[in-house]
């Protein structure tokens, strides 16, 4: 959702991107993203003022080759953003004031791109699998989280002085391969862990491992997300 959930964009696995407008009742836009030779939309990410363009990350069936470009709703037009290393991209999305970009790649790579004019501020391959989302802290533009497929859950410290961000914390707890995605609370202190062990583990960001865990599901968590104005986790 963006524009206030105004708007619904949707991502799908045959490479259409759709833009539903409910308040209006209308389609926005329907596209194919290019090159169609890597279809699967496996993550969008819109900014948090702008709602003329969005981010999207696709891969190909085999997740070896993939593409990360920017659309433009007003000129109904597709800018790409080549990545080093020829990254295929996994996970996309804005920081808080929209400035800036973080992708992870299907290598354990992670890059911060500005988004006004896609340079790369920062680029470090700190997983050894899939990163399966990166964000940056919400109160504190310095700090970004990152869960990888290969179980690792990483915080580091971004120093302008430095050419990459330092590691933290490596906070442990979650069973082997079983990391999967994650959500911050709305103060930022705690995060939740959803896992593919069928259990959400929550972290204090200060404290490298887990102090709870939420059972009750009968198979892998595959999202999770915490509502915004009450303390109830979906």
């Amino acid at each position: 959702w963006f524009k206030k959930g105004q708007w619904l964009l949707c991502g799908l696995s045959n490479g259409r991107i759709k833009v539903w407008d409910f308040v209006n009742e209308k389609v926005l836009a329907d596209v194919t993203i290019n090159p169609s030779n890597q279809p699967l939309v496996v993550s969008i990410s819109t900014h948090p003022a702008n709602n003329d363009s969005f981010f999207i990350a696709s891969l190909s069936e085999d997740k070896k080759t993939g593409s990360l470009v920017e659309y433009n709703l007003n000129s109904s037009s597709f800018n790409d953003i080549p990545l080093e290393n020829n990254t295929a991209p996994s996970f996309v999305t804005h920081n808080s004031l929209g400035n800036r970009i973080i992708v992870g790649g299907t290598n354990g790579n992670i890059f911060i791109i500005e988004s006004n004019n896609y340079q790369c501020s920062y680029h470090w391959s700190p997983h050894n699998d899939t990163v399966l989302s990166a964000r940056f802290v919400p109160n504190n533009e310095h700090l970004i989280l990152s869960v990888g497929k290969d179980n690792q859950i990483l915080l580091y410290n971004i120093d302008e002085n430095l050419r990459k961000p330092q590691t933290i914390y490596k906070f442990v707890g979650v069973s082997d391969n079983s990391t999967n995605i994650f959500d911050f609370d709305r103060s930022s202190d705690y995060f939740f862990v959803g896992s593919k062990d069928n259990t959400i583990y929550i972290y204090k960001l200060d404290n490298n491992i887990y102090i709870q865990e939420i059972n009750g599901h009968s198979s892998p968590l595959i999202n999770l997300n915490l509502f915004p104005d009450k303390s109830i986790l979906g």
